[in-house]
């Protein structure tokens, strides 16, 4: 039987032999519609809603001949929010990979966890993928064992938890949140406690404008 999502009002859209989803789910897990209350969706929705728009995108160079000039600049915008929005997920992935033990327990590190399941990032980012989860939940360096404090998430206000909450929002990829704390770590000795989260601030504002590397 193919799997479903029922959402009342919605038209289903059958993406190849085995899936339909809804259009409705779509556009609420991808931002179409932001007046929608996203928190409602559960995990089997949105994960049906990511299939079917990974579907959708093979093949996509075939229907670009559809757009217009002036299109071509939405649809880069649109593309690069649906990218930014499954970075996020993929980062959040990890982490509670490493949280929960589930990396330990598959007897690699969190680099070759994430290189294993993410393969699109044994390309380059996987380690700082797997970094940032293993920063983020606390966890020891060696092995993506879990540290007994590992409990809960970095507290908001610390130069860990603002650059978490960026990467969870899509604004921040994990290399600029790496980079961010590295600033901080090597100035940390110099500063007074007040001045680490406007620190931390610095590389991430422009960087999200222009990214970390050198070729923004």
């Amino acid at each position: 039987m193919e799997p479903r999502v029922a959402v009342e009002g919605a038209k289903p859209f059958r993406c190849g032999r085995t899936q339909a989803v809804d259009l409705l789910s779509i556009e609420r897990v991808f931002g179409y519609d932001w007046g929608m209350d996203m928190r409602g969706l559960g995990l089997a929705e949105r994960r049906s809603a990511m299939v079917a728009a990974a579907e959708v995108m093979v093949g996509f160079d075939g229907a670009l001949v559809e757009a217009s000039d002036a299109e071509l600049a939405v649809l880069m915008a649109e593309t690069d929010a649906v990218a930014a929005r499954a970075g996020a997920v993929r980062a959040q992935v990890a982490a509670e990979a490493v949280r929960r033990g589930v990396v330990a327990a598959s007897d690699l590190n969190a680099h070759a966890w994430v290189r294993e399941f993410a393969p699109s990032l044994r390309q380059g980012g996987a380690g700082q993928v797997a970094r940032l989860a293993v920063e983020v939940t606390g966890a020891a360096r060696a092995g993506g064992s879990l540290a007994p404090d590992a409990v809960g998430g970095p507290e908001p206000g610390s130069p860990l938890g603002l650059v978490w909450a960026g990467v969870r929002e899509a604004a921040v990829s994990p290399s600029l949140a790496l980079a961010a704390l590295g600033e901080v770590a090597r100035l940390g000795p110099v500063l007074v406690a007040e001045a680490v989260p406007t620190v931390d601030a610095g590389p991430v504002g422009p960087g999200h404008q222009v990214g970390a590397g050198a070729d923004a």
